[in-house]
């Protein structure tokens, strides 16, 4: 039943946040249910990610989030294995000309790009083609600026972000 009056709103999320805290063993701090009743955005993106990481570390086998980031950027690196010119180094300085992220799609769905077709010199085109492809066959929104990865030095979380939503996708797929 709809909510008529801002009490029961906030009965409803309290009870929606009682789930995320027994059931999916969320870890939920500083955050109440009047602060998404106001519609706290900084508050919501905080819960948001409090339950991507949660499932994410669970895909994972991770413990903590340092655990949770290894063994993500591990699954990467299996996943470019053998790919021309693709070395991943780390979250800041493995993305800059766009092949990780096309090799990363076409390991999903070689369909999806010609990898043999790319030109690692051609960095914004590359990237480019990664984030729409990612955004129109996958639903994977554009969270990462192409001159910030081709500059390395991108928000090393942001990535980490963009990465898991990649690794859902396969996940996914795989799971069909």
């Amino acid at each position: 039943q709809k909510p008529s009056i801002r009490l029961y709103y906030i009965h409803n999320v309290n009870s929606a946040m009682k789930f995320i805290r027994d059931s999916l063993k969320v870890k939920l701090v500083a955050i109440g249910a009047e602060d998404i009743v106001d519609a706290n955005v900084k508050y919501i993106l905080g819960l948001l990610w409090s339950v991507f990481r949660k499932i994410r570390s669970q895909d994972l086998g991770a413990e903590n989030e340092k655990d949770e980031e290894m063994a993500l950027l591990k699954w990467v690196k299996e996943q470019t294995d053998g790919y021309k010119d693709v070395e991943i180094k780390g979250w800041k300085d493995s993305w800059g000309d766009g092949l990780a992220l096309n090799a990363l799609i076409h390991k999903f769905d070689p369909s999806l790009v010609d990898y043999d077709s790319l030109n690692k010199d051609n960095q914004e085109e590359n990237l480019k083609n990664a984030f729409t492809i990612a955004e129109q066959k996958l639903g994977i929104p554009q969270l990462l600026e192409a001159e910030e990865l081709i500059k390395n030095n991108p928000d090393e979380r942001s990535v980490i972000f963009y990465i898991s939503l990649l690794f859902h996708a396969f996940v996914a797929n795989e799971e069909k």
